[in-house]
C-alpha cells in the first residue's frame, strides 16, 4: 500500500523509457510545513503540512566514501594501517525537471530563503520558528533507487541535510527541452540501505 503521507511531484515518473528510476524523498523542516504563501509551497491545492515529499530526479551525484589510511615506516617500505577516521563528505547534487506547477523549485527556494531571507538578509526573517538551531532547517533526506517494476531496491540516507545552492535556470522559449534545475545539499552522515536484503531478513526473521 502506498504511503498516503507522501506527496509526489505532479510530473509522471512513469512517462519515460528508462528501466531504472530514482526518487528524492524528504520531509520539510517543521518551520516550513505550515508556511502559507501564494507563491511557493502551496500550489494547486497541494499542501505539505506533516507530509513527506517524493520527487523523481534526473540524476544525482552520490558522494564518495573515504577512510584515510596512515603510512607507518616498516623496514625498507611502508605499512598502511587504517586511521579509523572518515573524511568529511563532499556536498551532493541532484538535478530535477521542474514540474508543471514549479512546486519542486519553489519548495527548495523557500527552504533556502528560510535559512537566509531575501528581504532582510538574515535567518528566519518571517519568524516561522522559535528554534534557531541548525536542526530547524536540517532534516534527513534520501535517494531511493527503483527497479523496472517500481520496487525500491536501494536507499541512500543523508542526515541533517539542507540545500546550499540552487542552480540558475535557462528560460528559452525556442527550446524543446524541459526546464531543469540542480540543487546542492550538504549533510552530516550517509547510510546505505539494501532494501531487498532488509525485506528478506524481516520476512525470514533472521
Amino acid at each position: 500500500m502506498a504511503d498516503e503521507r507522501v506527496i509526489q511531484s505532479t510530473e509522471s515518473p512513469l512517462n519515460k523509457t528508462f528501466a531504472d528510476k530514482f526518487y528524492f524523498i524528504f520531509e520539510l523542516p517543521e518551520a516550513l510545513k505550515n508556511l502559507k504563501t501564494d507563491k511557493s509551497i502551496i500550489k494547486a491545492g497541494l499542501g505539505v503540512n506533516k507530509k513527506a515529499l517524493q520527487w523523481s530526479i534526473i540524476k544525482a551525484e552520490v558522494p564518495n566514501i573515504n577512510i584515510k589510511a596512515n603510512a607507518i615506516n616498516y623496514g625498507g617500505g611502508s605499512l598502511h594501517v587504517s586511521s579509523h577516521t572518515k573524511s568529511p563528505y563532499d556536498p551532493f547534487k541532484i538535478t530535477f525537471k521542474i514540474d508543471s506547477n514549479w512546486l519542486n523549485y519553489f519548495t527548495v527556494y523557500e527552504w533556502v530563503n528560510f535559512i537566509y531571507g531575501e528581504k532582510e538578509g538574515h535567518f528566519d526573517e518571517d519568524n516561522l520558528t522559535k528554534s534557531k538551531n541548525f536542526d530547524s532547517y536540517a532534516v534527513p533526506v534520501s535517494i531511493v533507487g527503483m527497479d523496472e517494476y517500481n520496487n525500491p531496491k536501494i536507499q541512500w540516507i543523508f542526515t541533517y541535510a539542507f540545500p546550499t545552492d540552487i542552480s540558475g535556470i535557462n528560460l528559452d522559449y525556442t527550446s524543446t527541452e524541459e526546464i531543469e534545475f540542480t540543487v546542492t545539499f550538504v549533510f552530516s552522515q550517509m547510510y546505505i540501505r539494501n532494501i531487498l536484503y532488509d525485506n528478506i531478513k524481516n520476512t525470514s526473521g533472521v
